[in-house]
C-alpha cells in the first residue's frame, strides 16, 4: 500500500523477531542456523530461556505489557499485532528533518480538529507518575479521555515493516517533529532525563514481572496434563474391560448353547430309555427353569448392553469435557484468572472423580451381574452333570453288576489256578533241590570213598616201607614220584575235564538261545492257532447251534408238511448242504487245531523242562567256575543231564509220533462222522423229497374240492337267478296265495334253522360244510316248492297274497347262500392264522431252549476259555521271566559299555578342557588389550562431547544474552516511541486456536523430547560411570599381577 509522504525507515519485520522461540527472522539474516535446534546443556539453563516459561509468556503477554502513550482499546502489545506494511522504504528520517507531504497529510486528514498549541500542558509529562511494579496497570489506555491526550492523528501504522512509528513532542501542542517547532537542547535534555527514569521504570517492572512469572511456574499444567493422560488412560482401560465383558458374554452365550444341546441330547435320552411320568414333570420343571434363566440372562444382557451404552456416552462426555478443558486452558488470557481457573480445574477434577466412581460403580455392578450369570451358568451346568451323571450311574448299574459277577468269579479262579500253580513249583522247586543234593551227597560220598582208597593204598605202601628199612628212601622217593604222576594226571584230567565243560557250556548256551528261538516261535504259533482255534469253535458252535435249529425246523416242516405245502423246501436243503460243508470244513480245521495244540503243549513242555535244566545247570557252574575240585560231580551231573535230556528227547519223539497217530485217528473218526452225517442227510433229503410228494398230492386234492365247491356254488347261483326270473314272470301274471300253507311254513323253519347254522359256521369249518348240505337241501325244496306253487296258480283262479313275499324271501336265502360262502372263507383264513401261530409258538420254544442250551454251552466255553487264559498267561510269565534273564544279561554288559564309553568320554573332556583352557587364556588377554583400547577410546569420546556440549552451553547462553539485550532495546525503543506520543490503530486482533493448540503441542514434544535426551544422557553417564569401574578393576587386576610376578 503506497503512502503519500516520505517513508520512515524500516524496523524488524516482527517485534519478537530477537526471541529464539517465536517471531519472525530478523530482515537483516535469513535464519539463526545455531538456534533453529535447541540443545540440552549441562550447564542448567537460566530462566530466561525456560521454554514452557516462553510458551507460556507467548499465551498470557497481555497482561504483562510495559506502559506506552497510546494503548489500544483492547490492549494489545504492539509485537503481537499484524500491521500493515506502508510506504515503499526509499526515504530517511531523522529528527532534524522536515517532512512536507507528512505535515500536508496530518492537515488533510485532521482538518477538523483544533492544532493550536497547548501551553497548559508544556511542561507536563505524558506519565504523572514513575512506573511502579506490578499494582500499576492503567498507563495511558486508550479509553481514558485525560489532559493528557496528544493531537489526534490519523490511524495509520506506528510500525511497519517499511516505518518507524512517528515520535510525537512531549511538549508544546503535541505535534509530529519537523512541523515547524524545533527542539531546543534544553528541552531535549528533558526528554532524555525522562527517557532514563522510565528506563528504570521499566527495569523494575520487568524485574517484579520475572518473579510473578517464577511464582507461576509450569508445574500446575503439568498436573492437568498428567490428569487428562490418566483420563485418557482410563478411558482406553474403559473401552478394554468393555471388549472383555463383550467376549465374556460372547462365552456365556456359547456356554448357554452347549448347555442347552446337552439338556436336548438329555431329554432325547430320557425320552429313549425312561418313559415315567415323573421324570417328565422334572424335565418340564427344569425346562421351564431354564427359559425363566435364559429370559433372565437375555434381561441382564440387555441391561450390561444399556449400561456399556451409558458408559460409552459418558466417555464421550469425558471426551467432550477434556476438549472444553483444553479449550478453556487454551483460552485462558490473563494471569490473575489463574486462581478461578484452578477453581475450575478443581471443581472438574471432583466432577471427573465422582464420574469415576460412578463409573467404576457401574463396572462392579456389571462385573457382579456378570457373575451373577456365570454362577447361574455354573449352576446349570451342575445341573447338567448331575443328571448326566444319574443318567450314566443308571445305564452302567446294570455293566457294573454283571461285570463284578464277572470279576468276582475270574478272581476266585485265577487265585486257585494260581495257588495250584505256586504249588506245583514249589513241588518241583523241592524236588529239583532234593535230586540236586542227593547228586551232591553222592559225588562226595564217591570222593570220600576214592580218597579212602588212595589213602588206604598210601598205608599200605607205608608200611612195607616200614619193613625194609633199606629201601624206605627209595620207596618214598616212588611213592613221591608216584603221587606227583598221579597229581599231574588229575590236573591233566581236570583241565580235559573243564575245556569239555567249557565247550559243552558253549554248545547248550547256543543250544538253549535256538530253543528259546525255537519256543518263542512255537508260542507265536500256539497263541495264533489258539485264536485260531477259538474263532474255530465259536464257528464250529454257531454251525451245530444252526444245525439244530435247522433240524428243529426241518421236523417241525415235516410233520406241518402233512397237511400244508412247503414252498421253501429248497432253500431249506441249500442252507443243510451249505451248513453240512461248513461243518465238515470246520472240524477238519478243529481236528487239526487241537492237533498242533496238543503237539505245540508237548513242545512246550518239553522246553521248559530243558529251560529249567539248564537254568539250574548254569547256576551250578557259575558256583563252580572259582573251584576245581567239583569237575568230576559237575561232569557226571552234566552227563545225567545229557542222558535224561536224551531220553526226554526220546520221549518228546515217542509223544509226537502218538501225537501223530491221534491226529490221524482222530482224522479218521471226524470222516467216519461226515460219512454218517451224510448218510443222515441224505435220510432226510429222501424224506424231504416224500412229503413234497404227498404235499403235492394233498394240494391236488385239495384244488379239486375247491374246483368242485365253485361248480355247484356257481349251480346254485344260477338257479337263484332262474327262480328270480320265474317270480318275476308270475308277477307280471298273477298274484300267489297267501303263505299259510304248510310248504310256506316248512320254509320258515329251514330259514330258523339256516340262521342258527350260519352262527355256526363262525366257529367250525364241519358245520360249514353241513350248513352248504342242508342249503343244498333247502335250495331243492324251494325249486320242489316253487314247481309246487306253479301248479298251484295255475289251478287257483283268484290268488289274494302277492308273489312279492317269495320273492324277498328268495333275496334273503340268496344272501344266505352269499354270507356262507364268506364265512367259509373266513374260516379258512382264521384256520390257517391259528397253524401259522401255533407253529410259531413251538418255533419260541424251540428258540428258548436253544438259548438255554447256547447259554450253558457258552458258561461252559468261558469256563474253558478262562483255563486257557490262565495257561496262557503261565506261558507269557514263564516267556517274561526268560526274556528278564536275558534283559538282566544284557544290560549288565549295556552298563558296562557304557561305564567304559563314560570313562572315555571323560578322559576326551579331560583333554578338551585342557586345550579349552589355554585357548581361553589367549583369549581372555586379547579382550582384555582391546577392552582397554574400547575403554580409552570411549574415556576420549566422552571428554570430547562433554567438551562440546560445556562449549555449546557457553555459545548458547551468550547468544540468549545477546538476545535478552536486544529484546530489552527493543522494548525500550517501543516505549519510547509511545512515550512520544503515536497512537497504535485500533485493530483487533485475529487470535488463532489451531496456533495456540500448535504452540502447546509443540511445548509437548519439547519436553517429551528433553525428557528422552536427559535419559539418554543419563544412560550415557551410566556407561561412562561403568567404564571408568571396569578399567578401574583391570587396573587392580594388572597391579596385582605385577606384584605377584614381583613377589616370584
Amino acid at each position: 500500500m503506497a503512502v503519500p509522504y516520505i517513508d520512515t525507515p524500516r524496523t524488524e519485520v516482527d517485534a519478537n523477531a530477537t526471541f529464539l522461540d517465536r517471531g519472525f527472522r530478523s530482515a537483516t539474516r535469513n535464519n539463526l542456523s545455531v538456534l533453529d535446534e535447541l540443545e540440552d546443556s549441562f550447564q542448567s539453563p537460566s530462566k530466561d530461556g525456560d521454554l514452557l516459561k516462553i510458551v507460556d509468556n507467548n499465551r498470557k503477554r497481555e497482561n504483562f505489557k510495559t506502559p506506552k502513550g497510546a494503548v489500544s482499546r483492547s490492549k494489545i502489545p504492539l509485537n503481537k499485532r499484524h500491521i500493515p506494511a506502508f510506504g515503499n522504504g526509499n526515504g530517511e528520517f531523522t529528527p532534524l528533518m522536515n517532512s512536507v507531504s507528512k505535515n500536508h497529510l496530518s492537515r488533510s486528514q485532521s482538518h477538523s480538529i483544533l492544532e493550536t498549541p497547548a501551553p497548559s500542558r508544556r511542561s507536563r509529562p505524558i506519565f504523572s507518575t514513575t512506573p511502579g511494579p506490578e499494582g500499576v496497570t492503567n498507563f495511558g489506555d486508550a479509553s481514558d479521555t485525560s489532559e493528557v491526550q496528544a493531537t489526534p492523528f490519523p490511524q495509520v501504522a506506528g510500525s511497519s515493516v517499511q516505518s518507524s512509528p512517528f515520535p510525537h513532542l512531549p511538549g508544546q501542542d503535541g505535534n509530529i517533529v519537523g512541523d515547524g517547532q524545533m527542539l531546543t537542547l534544553k528541552e531535549q535534555e528533558k526528554a532524555i532525563d525522562r527517557l532514563e527514569k522510565d528506563n528504570f521504570g521499566l527495569k523494575l517492572k520487568v524485574h517484579f514481572l520475572e518473579q510473578h512469572i517464577n511464582k507461576s511456574k509450569p508445574e500446575y499444567k503439568d498436573k492437568v496434563h498428567q490428569e487428562n493422560i490418566e483420563l485418557k488412560v482410563e478411558k482406553v482401560t474403559r473401552q478394554h474391560e468393555i471388549t472383555k465383558l463383550k467376549k465374556q458374554l460372547k462365552a456365556t452365550n456359547q456356554n448357554l448353547a452347549t448347555c442347552q444341546q446337552e439338556l436336548q441330547d438329555l431329554r432325547e435320552n430320557a425320552k429313549r430309555k425312561y418313559a415315567d411320568e415323573g421324570l417328565k414333570q422334572d424335565l418340564e420343571q427344569k425346562n421351564t427353569r431354564l427359559q425363566e434363566l435364559m429370559r433372565e440372562l437375555e434381561e441382564a444382557k440387555h441391561e450390561q448392553s444399556d449400561k456399556i451404552a451409558a458408559l460409552n456416552e459418558e466417555i464421550s462426555d469425558l471426551q467432550y469435557d477434556l476438549r472444553e478443558k483444553e479449550q478453556r486452558d487454551d483460552l485462558s488470557l490473563r494471569i490473575h484468572s489463574i486462581d478461578n481457573d484452578i477453581n475450575d480445574r478443581h471443581d472438574a477434577e471432583n466432577i471427573l472423580k465422582s464420574r469415576h466412581d460412578a463409573l467404576m460403580a457401574e463396572s462392579a455392578s456389571l462385573q457382579r451381574d456378570l457373575e451373577e450369570a456365570k454362577s447361574t451358568i455354573a449352576k446349570l451346568q451342575q445341573m447338567v452333570e448331575i443328571e448326566r451323571e444319574q443318567f450314566a450311574t443308571d445305564a452302567e448299574d446294570l455293566r457294573v453288576q454283571y461285570s463284578d459277577k464277572v470279576n468276582r468269579l475270574t478272581d476266585q479262579l485265577n487265585a486257585l489256578q494260581h495257588e495250584l500253580e505256586d504249588k506245583v513249583g514249589q513241588h518241583a522247586a523241592d524236588t529239583d533241590k532234593w535230586e540236586s543234593m542227593k547228586r551232591s551227597l553222592e559225588i562226595q560220598k564217591e570222593k570220600a570213598e576214592q580218597q579212602a582208597a588212595s589213602y588206604k593204598r598210601t598205608i599200605d605202601k607205608l608200611q612195607t616201607a616200614e619193613t625194609a628199612l633199606s629201601s624206605k628212601e627209595q620207596k618214598l622217593q616212588n611213592i613221591i614220584d608216584s603221587e606227583r604222576q598221579r597229581h599231574k594226571e588229575d590236573d591233566a584230567l581236570l583241565n580235559r575235564q573243564i575245556k569239555e565243560l567249557n565247550d559243552d557250556i558253549a554248545e547248550r548256551r547256543k543250544t538253549a538261545e535256538a530253543q528259546r528261538a525255537e519256543l518263542l516261535k512255537i508260542k507265536e504259533e500256539l497263541r495264533i492257532s489258539k485264536r485260531d482255534e477259538n474263532a474255530m469253535r465259536e464257528k464250529v458252535q454257531a454251525l451245530e447251534d444252526e444245525i439244530v435249529v435247522l433240524q428243529s425246523s426241518l421236523e417241525e416242516q415235516q410233520e406241518f408238511a402233512k397237511s400244508h405245502p412247503i414252498p421253501e423246501s429248497s432253500n431249506i436243503q441249500q442252507q443243510l448242504q451249505a451248513a453240512t460243508k461248513e461243518k465238515r470244513a470246520i472240524q477238519v480245521k478243529l481236528s487239526d487245531a487241537q492237533a498242533e495244540a496238543v503237539d505245540l503243549k508237548a513242545a512246550k513242555a518239553e522246553v521248559e523242562a530243558e529251560r529249567d535244566e539248564l537254568r539250574d545247570r548254569l547256576k551250578h557252574l557259575r558256583e563252580l567256575d572259582g573251584t576245581s575240585s567239583h569237575m568230576d560231580e559237575e561232569k557226571a551231573q552234566l552227563q545225567r543231564v545229557k542222558t535224561r535230556l536224551e531220553g526226554e528227547l526220546n520221549r518228546l519223539r515217542e509223544d509226537r509220533i502218538s501225537l501223530i497217530e491221534a491226529r490221524n485217528a482222530s482224522r479218521d473218526e471226524l470222516e467216519r462222522e461226515y460219512e454218517r452225517a451224510a448218510a443222515e442227510e441224505a435220510k432226510l433229503t429222501s424224506r424231504i423229497d416224500d412229503l413234497e410228494s404227498e404235499l403235492r398230492l394233498v394240494n391236488e386234492k385239495r384244488d379239486r374240492a375247491l374246483t368242485s365247491a365253485k361248480t355247484k356254488a356257481e349251480h346254485l347261483q344260477k338257479r337263484v337267478e332262474e327262480l328270480e326270473e320265474l317270480l318275476a314272470r308270475q308277477e307280471s301274471t298273477a298274484e300267489t296265495p297267501p303263505l299259510t300253507s304248510p310248504g310256506s311254513q316248512v320254509l320258515r323253519h329251514h330259514l330258523d334253522e339256516a340262521r342258527l347254522k350260519e352262527k355256526t359256521l363262525l366257529r367250525r369249518e364241519s358245520e360249514l360244510k353241513t350248513s352248504l348240505k342242508e342249503l343244498k337241501k333247502l335250495v331243492a325244496e324251494l325249486e320242489r316248492e316253487n314247481h309246487e306253487l306253479k301248479t298251484k296258480e295255475l289251478n287257483a283262479p283268484s290268488p289274494k297274497t302277492p308273489s312279492s313275499a317269495l320273492q324277498e324271501e328268495v333275496r334273503a336265502l340268496r344272501k344266505q347262500v352269499l354270507d356262507s360262502q364268506r364265512l367259509q372263507k373266513d374260516l379258512r383264513k382264521q384256520r390257517k392264522e391259528l397253524e401259522a401261530l401255533k407253529v410259531k409258538e413251538e418255533e419260541r420254544e424251540d428258540l428258548h431252549e436253544l438259548l438255554k442250551s447256547a447259554t450253558l454251552e457258552a458258561e461252559s466255553l468261558a469256563l474253558k476259555l478262562s483255563e486257557r487264559d490262565t495257561r496262557v498267561q503261565e506261558l507269557r510269565s514263564h516267556l517274561r521271566r526268560v526274556r528278564d534273564e536275558r534283559s538282566a544279561l544284557s544290560r549288565a554288559l549295556e552298563e558296562l559299555q557304557e561305564s567304559a564309553g563314560m570313562i572315555e568320554q571323560q578322559y576326551q573332556d579331560a583333554l578338551d578342557e585342557l586345550h579349552d583352557q589355554s585357548e581361553r587364556k589367549g583369549k581372555h588377554a586379547k579382550e582384555l588389550k582391546g577392552l582397554g583400547k574400547e575403554i580409552m577410546w570411549l574415556r576420549t569420546k566422552y571428554l570430547r562431547e562433554k567438551k562440546f556440549r560445556e562449549d555449546l552451553a557457553w555459545s548458547k547462553g551468550l547468544m540468549e544474552l545477546g538476545e535478552r539485550v536486544r529484546v530489552a532495546c527493543n522494548a525500550t525503543n517501543l516505549q519510547m516511541i509511545a512515550k512520544m506520543g503515536v497512537r497504535i490503530p485500533k485493530i483487533e486482533k485475529q487470535r488463532n486456536a489451531r496456533r495456540k493448540f500448535k504452540a502447546a503441542a509443540w511445548a509437548i514434544v519439547a519436553m517429551s523430547r528433553m525428557k528422552r535426551l536427559s535419559a539418554d544422557w543419563r544412560d550415557a553417564r551410566a556407561v561412562g560411570d561403568n567404564l571408568k569401574r571396569a578399567k578401574q578393576d583391570v587396573v587392580k587386576k594388572r597391579e596385582s599381577a605385577r606384584r605377584k610376578k614381583g613377589l616370584y
